[in-house]
């Protein structure tokens, strides 16, 4: 079964690859907040832009990542993770989080 937040979530993420206005959504939400759902496995760049959005313009209060992360070799993946803690915790912008992924910059919480 899909929980509220679940379903929520899942039509934020809709909403925004639709490119609509999630904004609402998340202000609707209120103290619950909203969490960005996973998705297909998408390019790093293109995955830390679309998080960068949901964040920063939508309000979302956090990321659900999976397959993006776990099917990636094992420094890859420590470094992807920092990249998305940079843009969740710091709203850090794409180009430095993708520098971070990339290896070239470093993000510790």
């Amino acid at each position: 079964t899909v929980s509220g937040r679940q379903a929520l979530a899942g039509t934020v993420r809709w909403l925004s690859e639709q490119g609509i206005d999630t904004a609402c959504v998340a202000e609707a939400a209120g103290r619950t907040g909203v969490i960005c759902a996973g998705g297909s496995s998408t390019e790093p760049k293109e995955f830390l832009d679309r998080l960068s959005k949901q964040i920063t313009v939508a309000g979302a209060v956090g990321n659900a990542t999976g397959r993006n992360i776990h099917q990636k070799p094992l420094t890859e993946a420590i470094n992807f993770c920092k990249a998305i803690a940079s843009v969740t915790f710091a709203d850090t912008d794409v180009e430095t989080a993708y520098q971070i992924y990339s290896g070239d910059r470093d993000f510790n919480i």
